[in-house]
């Protein structure tokens, strides 16, 4: 085996143990591609085979979602070749991009027809509408730093000492820190509703009562 390649063996047979191991000794590179694989990396292999642990600690470590390989197939396409829906639904809720299109213009979707795994393809149905309405699945990407953090260190937050060899869930500036992040990852996951052009931002807007509820336009005093 090439050196660097053990990653891929973990991801392709679900060894999860073993590819954290690798991963939290920073000596393997996440997106190494397989030059006798047609340039494949491990999340190709983990998506392909539907080991959706392994999928998530290897997008968690920095694994890039649309990694392509020589025909342009992205990790998506393995797993709906192979009707992988777990793999697909874990990509989906990582924000990682399902509808891109190989060298040949045909989108994972498409691979899912030809291959007739009519549930990917409803899947896929269920993801474009989703998007097309504007609702936002999984954590944004600018959080995901913080839970690399956690699952690489194998510890959690509230476990993790301090250089002061306290908890520190238990400083000060820790409990602070917290409250931000989960403020603002309140405020980033938001209602359909109040998106700026919806009809509740357009009452807001007009200094109507933020208090009230929605009430629909049709139905409001004039």
């Amino acid at each position: 085996m090439s050196a660097g390649l053990e990653i891929h063996d973990a991801a392709s047979t679900g060894d999860l143990d073993s590819l954290e191991e690798y991963l939290r000794s920073g000596k393997f590179d996440v997106n190494l591609r397989d030059e006798e694989w047609s340039n494949r990396t491990a999340l190709h292999w983990a998506c392909a085979k539907g080991y959706v642990e392994c999928i998530r600690l290897l997008l968690d470590c920095g694994a890039v979602g649309t990694a392509r390989s020589d025909t342009g197939w992205t990790p998506a396409h393995f797993a709906a070749e192979t009707g992988k829906l777990t793999a697909l639904r874990a990509l989906y809720s990582a924000n990682v991009p399902l509808g891109l299109t190989d060298k040949y213009g045909d989108t994972p979707k498409r691979v899912a027809e030809i291959y007739g795994f009519t549930e990917c393809v409803k899947f896929f149905d269920q993801c474009e509408a989703e998007i097309a309405a504007g609702i936002q699945q999984g954590f944004p990407p600018k959080f995901s730093s913080v839970f690399r953090k956690r699952r690489i260190s194998g510890r959690s937050f509230a476990s993790s000492p301090s250089p002061t060899g306290e908890s520190q869930s238990s400083t000060p500036e820790r409990q602070t820190t917290m409250r931000n992040l989960f403020s603002t990852m309140r405020k980033s996951i938001t209602s359909p509703l109040s998106r700026p052009g919806s009809a509740l931002e357009e009452q807001r807007e007009k200094g109507i009562n933020n208090d009230a509820p929605f009430v629909p336009e049709a139905e409001r005093e004039t």
